[in-house]
């Protein structure tokens, strides 16, 4: 790691070409969005509308080798290229963690926009300031080599460590709400195979499937389902079979064990199937769901932690408060 202490008059101008993408890509997803979202929702939207990084890439998780926590490493220069945006006043950070587009951010010219001349001459002061204030900080090399976010080779370069910043990306953060799904990903991934297809159950079961007791639940001949289920329409006049899918995985899903499933839907005759893994979906398994008469729901991990919360399901709502800018 190359160290320099703050005030040596070693400066970051220079940033990994994923982080100064970055810069305009939020920027052009939060007008998608309207103008406002969190950066969960950013990040959601950028999967579905964005060339810039694969959403496998997004969604990719790692563990620490320091500390075995789980991070993701597109978290480190997606923070880091946030907090330059708000630092020069293109966005601001609402109560709820809300990013915010200023007049400023809407009204710029994403074509011209310079990375250096028009976020980070303004941005750096700022953090440089910051951390004169705290001693003990540094100019650091990142950590973690993030430039393989993306597919085509990068080159790394310094950035200022703050005290907003950790070894790992995800702490970079300091939004609750990423703090919170970190933790259920990590408790989830410590869950034995048997102990998370019943979490999976108990979780489309608040989604109103009504489980099967003799399928999917034995730890032998379960047909490869994890479960089966039915669910009534609103109408009460309709009942409809549910296969259950769930992966405690790592990697991501890829289509042929979406055609595995859809094999295993036509022992049971299901007409609609849930497939639930902690880790994400390639592009390649979201098609092959849509395909034929049956489509199949993803759920990966980030929608686990929505319907955790939809439901509350095993967790439990705490309420918090901020200071206000009074006391800044």
């Amino acid at each position: 790691m190359i160290m320099a202490h703050v005030g040596q008059g070693k400066t970051a101008t220079h940033r990994n070409r994923l982080e100064r993408e970055l810069l305009t890509e939020i920027i052009r997803i939060l007008r998608i969005l309207g103008g406002s979202g969190t950066r969960r929702e950013i990040k959601e939207e950028m999967k579905l509308s964005s060339s810039l990084v694969p959403a496998e890439k997004i969604s990719e998780v790692k563990v620490s080798q320091g500390t075995g926590a789980t991070y993701h490493p597109f978290d480190f220069p997606f923070n880091h290229a946030a907090k330059a945006l708000i630092n020069a006043g293109y966005m601001d950070e609402r109560p709820g963690h809300i990013l915010q587009l200023t007049t400023k951010g809407m009204n710029c010219d994403l074509d011209t926009l310079n990375a250096d001349t028009d976020v980070y001459s303004i941005s750096d002061p700022i953090t440089r300031k910051r951390a004169q204030r705290k001693p003990h900080l540094s100019v650091s090399e990142p950590d973690h080599n993030y430039e393989n976010v993306i597919m085509q080779p990068q080159t790394s370069e310094p950035h200022i460590h703050t005290e907003d910043d950790d070894e790992e990306p995800a702490a970079t953060n300091e939004d609750p709400e990423t703090v919170w799904r970190s933790q259920l990903h990590d408790a989830l991934m410590k869950l034995t195979p048997q102990k998370f297809e019943e979490f999976c159950r108990a979780l489309v079961h608040k989604m109103g499937v009504t489980i099967d007791s003799k399928i999917g639940i034995p730890a032998s001949n379960d047909g490869g389902l994890d479960g089966l289920g039915y669910i009534r329409s609103n109408d009460d006049f309709r009942t409809t079979r549910v296969a259950i899918q769930a992966k405690r995985w790592s990697g991501n899903v890829s289509s042929p064990e979406i055609d595995k499933f859809r094999g295993a839907m036509d022992k049971f005759n299901a007409e609609y199937g849930i497939f639930i893994t902690t880790a994400d979906f390639t592009s390649n398994a979201q098609v092959a769901a849509r395909q034929g008469t049956r489509i199949i729901t993803l759920i990966n991990g980030d929608e686990i932690a929505n319907l955790v919360a939809k439901y509350e399901l095993f967790v439990t709502p705490v309420i918090t408060y901020e200071l206000g800018d009074f006391f800044k």
